[in-house]
């Protein structure tokens, strides 16, 4: 009775039945095997090298993994989270990464101590109403049985919206925005960190910098899309 008054729909058209289609889903770029084993980007070919820009600079966090690559098919997906809440989020992120987890990224996760989501400011976390990546973050927290920390990463510095700019100018904005609110926990920890996107990696980078200077052992990193 509930799906009459309140059917479910493709967040990417709309159109009846599962928040993902099966036309829709096929049109998105799942990202499988040949990527950076370090930043997450996928290669065009079945090389699984590090990639040229990891080894001249390499990030703070150890390594990063996207479940698709962000193009005009998967937006929509990132939009309705971002600013729609998208709690569909259960039927269709949580079983994705489920997969994912025992497909790919079993060895690199199973030994993880917490996992946290990239937090928002609270002056934009007041405006939205919530935060995205805790979303995310919840997600993998049903699917790794790990303990989820929420509120131990804190945005420090309310930055300014990060779109179209360039990765120099976002990691400038980004330096010093995060801190601990109980470094000592983060002692040889092993961390999962969750966002929505990684666009120049800028985010994560400067939120790893901070968990590493805290004293974590490694930190992974995982978003729904990638930039490439």
């Amino acid at each position: 009775m509930l799906n009459l008054f309140f059917p479910k729909y493709c967040v990417c058209c709309h159109a009846i039945g599962d928040p993902l289609c099966t036309l829709c889903r096929e049109k998105i770029h799942f990202i499988k095997n040949a990527f950076c084993p370090v930043c997450g980007t996928p290669f065009l070919s079945s090389q699984t090298n590090v990639c040229g820009s990891c080894k001249k600079t390499p990030p703070h966090y150890d390594n990063h993994y996207a479940l698709f690559v962000f193009d005009e098919n998967s937006k929509k997906i990132i939009h309705d989270l971002k600013y729609h809440a998208g709690f569909w989020t259960k039927q269709v992120i949580q079983p994705l990464y489920r997969k994912v987890f025992l497909e790919t990224l079993n060895n690199e996760l199973k030994n993880i101590d917490y996992i946290l989501p990239i937090p928002l400011h609270k002056a934009k976390l007041a405006k939205r109403g919530y935060n995205q990546s805790l979303l995310l973050a919840r997600s993998w927290q049903k699917t790794l049985k790990k303990k989820l920390l929420f509120n131990d990463l804190l945005r420090s510095v309310d930055t300014p919206s990060q779109t179209g700019l360039s990765r120099a100018k976002r990691a400038h904005n980004l330096k010093g925005a995060f801190i601990t609110k109980r470094p000592l926990i983060f002692k040889n920890k092993n961390v999962l960190l969750v966002d929505d996107v990684h666009t120049t990696g800028a985010t994560l980078n400067e939120a790893s910098k901070t968990l590493k200077e805290a004293g974590a052992k490694k930190v992974f990193a995982s978003t729904l899309a990638i930039s490439v």
